[in-house]
């Protein structure tokens, strides 16, 4: 893993969180690109319950992995990793609801389109805030790390993975798998629109979204 190791840790986070991002953007036109189509249905949903349960595996590894490495290394950075962890708890419950929600959709059809959309929707806001947060605060520590920690981390993380194999070989698939099914749904032209406002937006609180509406944020989540 010595050459993983020299990625910066800002770009290899960005590969996960940015893919996550755009799944969860993407959303509102998959979903209703499915109505009255139960095969469309069926592959939006193994799609998002593959991006829900990468993501469930992705935030353990980091506290079982990454966190305590941090504050082991790092033991003035406690309250900044000590935030990361409080956050991801305060996740589980959208991203349950959210996982629930997929598989209704799923069986009961375009009735439960709303309330898919909903707990989508409420994971985005919460998980956005998160993902911020890690990239302005946690990231900066990690890069901190030797490189023969970082690769000893990377190792320890592919194994974490492999043995949990197929979400994480779906979650990474499902990344790129969302892309064709997004072009396909909306066109060229607003595919690589919706595509620059991930890589770019971030949406903050009160600025405009392309996709309607204004960025926001759960307020318990953010660093006080």
């Amino acid at each position: 893993m010595a050459d993983l190791a020299l990625i910066p840790p800002d770009i290899s986070m960005a590969l996960a969180h940015d893919g996550l991002r755009f799944a969860l953007a993407s959303a509102p036109v998959l979903i209703d690109s499915a109505t009255g189509n139960d095969v469309r249905r069926a592959l939006i949903a193994d799609y998002y319950a593959h991006v829900l349960a990468g993501l469930e595996v992705h935030h353990h590894g980091e506290e079982e992995l990454l966190f305590p490495l941090l504050i082991e290394r790092f033991p003035e950075e406690r309250a900044k990793v000590d935030l990361g962890t409080a956050q991801h708890h305060a996740v589980v419950s959208y991203l349950t609801a959210a996982e629930a929600a997929v598989a209704d959709w799923n069986a009961r059809g375009d009735d439960e389109s709303m309330s898919l959309l909903s707990a989508l929707a409420d994971l985005e806001e919460v998980l956005a805030v998160h993902l911020d947060y890690e990239q302005a605060e946690i990231v900066p520590v990690e890069a901190r790390l030797s490189l023969e920690d970082r690769g000893a981390y990377l190792t320890r993380t592919r194994e974490h993975h492999m043995a949990r194999l197929d979400p994480m070989a779906e979650f990474f698939f499902s990344l790129y798998r969302g892309q064709p099914l997004l072009w396909e749904a909306v066109g060229e032209e607003s595919f690589r629109e919706m595509i620059a406002h991930v890589r770019t937006g971030r949406t903050k609180a009160g600025e405009p979204d392309p996709r309607g509406g204004t960025g926001a944020s759960k307020q318990d989540l953010k660093p006080q």
